[in-house]
């Protein structure tokens, strides 16, 4: 508790020889504040800077939360730069009473934005950034006595603007394998971005070329043709270019102040199913004749109605056909001879059966 034990009058005759005969420091007034740096947060108190209000004096204009005292005060001035918080700690030396305000223009023409006194030591200030603000370190006569002190300014980094982070799926993940079977695969991606800017996925081949970029942060790794994907994050200020189909991961940039790719990515594994679940009603087999003009389709029972596609490994249907009937094997012709090339077979029974996937070649 802050309980004054002297008068002003006494007070101020304890110090009128020594304020007759000693100079005042020099950031007795507010237009010759003592510069003071932002320090990272880990720096104070290391980076104390000293202070001593025993000679100093008083101007005008009462701290808004110490009025009605006589005073003697210091002062310092500091630039919030990036940041919209600062902390503002006192180290206490052999000053017996002092308060602190934060005023953001100097003397009576700035708006108070903070202030305290004994015994409170440490302040959080909000600030607007890229402001300057004065800091009014001051003594009421009417409690204590001036002293020596130090005082430091701190702050903590703000979010960057783009980094690219981590990207896993909601699972956890960094590693998928999909089969593609008609049925949808849905992906979820998250990223551990803290960065202020927009943040976007991009599919890219094992040789990180663009594929596209995924819209949003859930898309169908069903829709893909068997291969090896790579799946990066970017955060990004700004417009984002190079992110095209064909285009290397190298051509992705933006337009704005930053981007950031993901420190990793996510491994998508797209392969090939091979045969049907053991409740489907039959096994079947797959493959093209010597002469590449046919799809051959056998089973150990009958296959039953189907919708059969072929396609290449980008994904693009070579031939569709519809069979209908029990028969055990299906010779089905191209409307021209394949190249000498791996092909994926997709049969999906009419009766909603398990589809059917294989590779032929």
């Amino acid at each position: 508790m802050r309980t004054s034990h002297r008068s002003a009058v006494s007070a101020m005759a304890m110090f009128a020889t020594l304020l007759a005969t000693a100079q005042p420091p020099a950031n007795d007034d507010c237009q010759n504040a003592t510069v003071l740096p932002v320090n990272a947060l880990i720096d104070c108190p290391s980076n104390t800077v000293s202070g001593d209000n025993s000679m100093a004096t008083f101007a005008v204009g009462e701290p808004y939360c110490d009025p009605g005292g006589t005073y003697q005060d210091v002062w310092y001035t500091f630039n919030s730069g990036i940041h919209d918080t600062v902390e503002i700690d006192l180290q206490i030396g052999t000053i017996q009473d002092w308060g602190l305000e934060v005023l953001d223009a100097c003397d009576t023409a700035g708006t108070t934005v903070a202030c305290g006194i004994y015994p409170q030591l440490h302040y959080v200030v909000q600030v607007i950034p890229g402001r300057q603000y004065w800091v009014r370190l001051f003594t009421n006569l009417d409690f204590d006595l001036p002293g020596t002190f130090g005082i430091c300014i701190s702050a903590s980094d703000p979010p960057p603007l783009c980094e690219g982070s981590t990207v896993k799926t909601d699972q956890d993940e960094d590693f998928v394998i999909t089969c593609p079977d008609g049925s949808p695969d849905l992906i979820t991606l998250v990223n551990y971005s803290t960065g202020l800017s927009p943040y976007i996925y991009v599919l890219m081949d094992q040789d990180d070329v663009t594929v596209w970029p995924i819209t949003g942060d859930t898309f169908d790794a069903d829709t893909l043709a068997p291969g090896v994907y790579h799946i990066h994050g970017v955060s990004f200020d700004g417009l984002l270019i190079g992110a095209v189909p064909g285009r290397p991961i190298t051509d992705i940039g933006s337009d704005g102040q930053c981007y950031d790719l993901s420190d990793n990515y996510v491994e998508l594994d797209v392969e090939i199913c091979t045969g049907i679940s053991s409740s489907a009603p039959v096994a079947l087999s797959a493959m093209l004749t010597s002469e590449r003009t046919a799809l051959l389709l056998r089973g150990a029972g009958p296959i039953g109605d189907a919708r059969v596609d072929l396609f290449d490994l980008q994904g693009r249907i070579v031939a569709s056909w519809q069979v209908r009937g029990s028969a055990t094997e299906r010779s089905l012709p191209l409307p021209s001879a394949c190249a000498d090339a791996p092909y994926v077979v997709r049969m999906t029974l009419l009766d909603g059966g398990t589809p059917f996937r294989a590779t032929v070649r």
